[in-house]
């Protein structure tokens, strides 16, 4: 998943490599004012004490266009001079972030330079990088707090909040599918699966012990398979299925109400007409 960094100003890129980088290092790290950092625009240095040098500095670079590797090599050299003259070179890692990519290449070349300027270790986080463990579900929490971020794309917050209704509708698929073996594919089945290849709307109802559960879960199982999403719920659950359902109209998905006719719901004034 890709995210758009140059929604972020300056001083928002800082707060947002600074969070990425407190959990890639598993470490608390604080920012600074605006203004001349002296390379440092977080670092570790207020949690460990007025005479102790930091042991992870963080230098952001809000470049959101393709910058050539002299700039890179400059800033890179600049920094750790800087550093070392005022004994901030840290003790465990330093890390530059740049909110565009970065080739291999060039990523290699700056390791080196690093490594021999007595650099312990260098890490480079380019868009790539990033937006790796962005996408990562435990940093949800990061996104939530760069709103700027996702704005633009509504469905990556959509998908962060709905993750455990997906579990669930998961979950629903992984049960079906282990007693698949059990379903005897009748003439019922054919019938409803031709209904839904032809109709938006299937109602199964019948007396208990019927099958209706039964014919429903492989019908979902079927749709599956074939590419749609299902998102499965009961009727007491209807709002994380509406929340949940996707305002692209070309992503098929299959709806599951289990026993809603069963249930005090039939106040439909009318959330099931809302549903995209």
């Amino acid at each position: 998943m890709q995210f758009n960094y140059s929604a972020l100003d300056s001083y928002e890129f800082e707060l947002l490599s600074r969070d990425v980088a407190e959990k890639l290092m598993h470490i608390k790290l604080s920012c600074y004012t605006e203004g001349r950092d002296g390379g440092i625009d977080a670092s570790d240095f207020y949690f460990c004490g007025s005479h102790a040098c930091p042991s992870v500095v963080v230098q952001a670079k809000h470049w959101t266009q393709h910058v050539r590797y002299s700039r890179l090599e400059s800033t890179l050299l600049a920094l750790i001079k800087q550093l070392d003259s005022r004994g901030n070179l840290p003790s465990r890692c330093l890390i530059l972030t740049v909110a565009s990519g970065v080739t291999r290449e060039f990523q290699q070349r700056l390791f080196s330079k690093a490594k021999a300027l007595g650099v312990q270790d260098f890490k480079l986080l380019d868009s790539v990088k990033l937006d790796q463990l962005l996408s990562d579900e435990s940093n949800s929490d990061i996104l939530r707090n760069h709103f700027k971020l996702w704005i633009a794309g509504a469905n990556v917050l959509q998908n962060l909040y709905n993750r455990s209704f997906f579990v669930g509708c998961d979950l629903y698929l992984a049960n079906i599918d282990e007693r698949k073996s059990l379903f005897v594919q009748t003439a019922l089945f054919n019938r409803a699966v031709n209904i839904l290849e032809s109709n938006p709307c299937l109602i199964i109802t019948g007396d208990p012990g019927t099958g209706k559960t039964t014919l429903t879960q492989m019908l979902a199982l079927q749709m599956s398979a074939a590419g749609y999403r299902v998102l499965y719920s009961s009727c007491y659950e209807l709002e994380g299925v509406i929340s949940a359902s996707s305002p692209d109209s070309n992503l098929p998905e299959l709806i599951v109400l289990d026993d809603f006719l069963g249930q005090n719901f039939l106040d439909v004034d009318s959330k099931l007409l809302r549903l995209p």
